[in-house]
């Protein structure tokens, strides 16, 4: 009798000007039958008793939960295949009753769902001994290659959850129990990781840099590249602004490139190279597109201290051609020392 009062309570707060009482299953769906507007009403467990949905609402049903037995990708078998295709998020869980862990695949507004093709294994991706906090868990997309490919970002990045994120971040306490009950990870490297980034609670992968030679996108219409460079004690902030616009105007061209940090051959200047075009450059201010080169891929550029003439690029510019006349960054590096501390 209880239960049906509580399913009562829950049905009048969802459906206005209904009966003040209802004491049945039946008298429920007799009352739902005549309502003008139909609305279909299901009952789930929960910790608390039951809790009501409505068809109204597609976010508000409790979405399925994967139980996956492994991180290690040596032990996976066919009962850790898991499907996020089309899914805003998915929540997974390795032990029973254990803390479950809410993947996503971009957190935009509003999110954006998995593409179809994520549908593979989630595995921890080790470090290698110099960068032991670049550790993270990738999803490997399953394919007729050998091996098979890990699930992109739309920037061309690695979808991934590092190690600073599971050791900050509550939401992936799951997966971090589970890489210490694997022994993918030491509590030494945990407890070191965690002090490193204590109070930080808004970490984006795309801009933690574990090794100078690590790819990360730039927009080509942002204004600054804003870098966190990790070391085993450090960290450092890399912030410099892209000035891809011209000097009468904003960006000319729109896209979205892949690059990485060179090291001169003095060890005394930083380079950048064009690893690869993500999204195709357009030019959206042809007024504008006469002052700065865009950049191709492959190419190493680096800026130049004078503005020329048109056809050139200006003298705030962040690329230009490093074949050329162009001297090369005159600026100590103040966050290298971090890859080799």
């Amino acid at each position: 009798m209880f239960l049906q009062q509580r399913l009562s309570v829950c049905f009048l707060a969802t459906v206005p000007r209904c009966r003040p009482r209802l004491t049945s299953h039946a008298s429920l769906t007799q009352f739902c039958s005549r309502t003008p507007r139909k609305i279909n009403v299901f009952y789930a467990p929960s910790i608390l008793g039951f809790r009501t949905y409505s068809s109204e609402s597609e976010d508000s049903v409790p979405r399925a939960r994967y139980r996956l037995s492994c991180l290690r990708s040596e032990d996976l078998g066919p009962w850790d295949f898991l499907d996020l295709g089309g899914c805003r998020e998915r929540a997974v869980h390795f032990q029973p009753g254990g803390p479950r862990t809410t993947l996503f695949y971009a957190r935009t507004a509003p999110y954006t769902p998995f593409p179809a093709h994520a549908r593979g294994y989630l595995y921890y991706h080790p470090p290698s001994p110099r960068y032991p906090f670049s550790g993270s868990v990738r999803l490997r997309i399953q394919s007729n290659e050998e091996h098979g490919t890990d699930l992109l970002l739309p920037n061309g990045t690695p979808w991934q959850i590092v190690l600073p994120q599971m050791v900050t971040l509550p939401s992936y306490a799951g997966l971090l129990k589970q890489l210490l009950r694997e022994d993918l990870v030491t509590s030494e490297t945990v407890d070191q990781c965690r002090e490193l980034f204590w109070g930080r609670k808004i970490l984006h992968p795309n801009t933690l840099i574990f090794r100078l030679d690590q790819p990360f996108s730039i927009l080509m219409t942002q204004a600054h590249v804003s870098l966190t460079t990790v070391g085993r004690s450090k960290l450092g902030t890399f912030k410099k602004p892209t000035e891809f616009g011209s000097p009468f105007g904003p960006y000319p061209y729109k896209g979205v490139i892949l690059a990485r940090f060179e090291l001169s051959a003095e060890g005394t200047h930083m380079y950048l190279r064009v690893v690869k075009i993500v999204e195709r450059l357009f030019c959206v201010r042809s007024r504008h597109k006469a002052y700065v080169v865009p950049p191709k891929e492959g190419e190493a550029v680096v800026p130049h201290d004078r503005w020329r003439s048109k056809a050139m690029v200006n003298r705030h510019s962040f690329f230009s051609n490093a074949s050329g006349s162009s001297p090369p960054l005159n600026r100590p590096i103040t966050c290298y020392f971090l890859w080799t501390s």
